[in-house]
């Protein structure tokens, strides 16, 4: 009797301990799930568009300052072959629009070095737009495939699963030291690109040691800048995906998405066409989340919603046009009166004060981030 009482104490000790154990996997299993159900988010919008105006704000500052810095030299080199290699260099990476490439070439920085900022601030812009949206920062090919696999998620899943795989694997491939220190020095050689494609004489390796001494600091803030908006809006935001972005050049002007930095509507109003886009000055913030399918819609599919919480600032090609036809007159002032003093300034001085990689070329391609072969 008492042999048998302890055999059944003992296979209920045994369910005891085995219920225990399916309860403590359960448990996880739900602590893992709720994970993914959850669509509480650690930052706002605002938090978001106030870091992309603060960045913004330094990407001007930062492009207009280098081009004042430089502009005594602006057309001074007589070395025709080492800038027509740089301005190739330029061209073949595809950060600048054919027509922007061309004015830095043709056009006189010397007196007005505008476009000389436009085109820092397209590459700036373009660059923190790319550390922003990358998976990878390092290779581009396996950031591509990870965004495929989001893009095929995001037709099928939730809007809770898929922010929150998206944040798990922005944490876990994670960036650090040496890919801001990569990212750096990729800026401050396609900006000595640029400086040396406007015709500034010197060996490219003096023009960057004077751009890290004088403006590395600038460079690195805009980096760091960049880097916050990628972790806040890549790994703390579940219940929708935020997008910094940018509009190709040549593309019509929309007034509805985009912001014309030079304000020109009676310009707009009076051409015959739409004038299109030379580059992004300012980047903008698109949100996107998913919902259910409609009636209307494909059944099981999901609905992207879109909103635009900032809109990018942008130079239209009939703001340069402008400039090189003042620039011109300007010139056939100067020959008439042969006296440089009589040489006026293509813009007003109001607006010029309110808008206050590359070594020797053999070794002036940027570090290997994949930024320069991404449309």
């Amino acid at each position: 009797m008492i042999a048998e009482l302890e055999r059944k104490l003992a296979a209920s000790q045994d369910d005891l301990i085995s219920t225990r154990a399916l309860l403590q996997t359960k448990s996880a299993e739900l602590r893992d799930a709720q994970v993914f159900l959850t669509r509480v988010d650690d930052a706002s919008d605002g938090e978001v568009v106030n870091l992309i105006g603060l960045l913004n704000s330094s990407i001007f500052q930062t492009s207009a300052n280098i081009a004042a810095k430089f502009q005594p030299a602006y057309g001074r080199t007589e070395n025709r072959t080492m800038r027509n290699r740089y301005i190739e260099h330029l061209r073949s990476s595809q950060l600048l629009s054919r027509k922007l490439l061309s004015s830095l070439d043709c056009l006189d920085h010397h007196q007005n070095p505008i476009v000389v900022q436009f085109a820092l601030q397209a590459i700036m812009a373009f660059v923190a737009q790319r550390v922003c949206f990358e998976w990878i920062l390092e290779d581009c090919h396996s950031s591509r495939w990870l965004d495929s696999i989001y893009t095929r998620m995001r037709g099928s899943e939730s809007q809770t699963t898929c922010g929150r795989w998206r944040a798990l694997g922005r944490i876990y491939v994670g960036s650090g030291f040496h890919t801001n220190r990569a990212i750096h020095n990729y800026l401050a050689g396609n900006i000595v690109s640029i400086l040396l494609a406007c015709g500034i004489p010197g060996a490219g390796e003096d023009t960057l040691a004077r751009v890290r001494s004088d403006f590395g600091q600038n460079l690195c803030e805009v980096v760091e800048i960049a880097m916050d908006i990628r972790r806040i809006s890549g790994e703390r935001i579940i219940s929708r995906d935020l997008f910094p972005s940018t509009i190709s050049s040549d593309t019509p002007f929309q007034p509805e998405r985009m912001d014309d930095e030079w304000h020109h509507p009676e310009t707009a109003r009076s051409l015959a066409t739409v004038p299109t886009v030379l580059c992004t000055t300012h980047l903008g913030l698109v949100s996107s989340w998913m919902s259910e399918a409609s009636a209307r819609s494909v059944a099981g599919g999901k609905l992207h919603q879109e909103t635009i919480l900032l809109k990018p600032k942008v130079v239209l090609s009939t703001t340069l046009e402008d400039l090189q036809r003042e620039q011109h007159r300007g010139r056939a002032r100067y020959r008439s009166k042969r006296n440089w003093q009589s040489h006026t300034v293509p813009l007003s001085r109001g607006k010029i004060e309110d808008r206050k990689q590359c070594l020797s070329f053999a070794e002036c391609e940027p570090p290997a981030l994949g930024w320069n072969q991404i449309p």
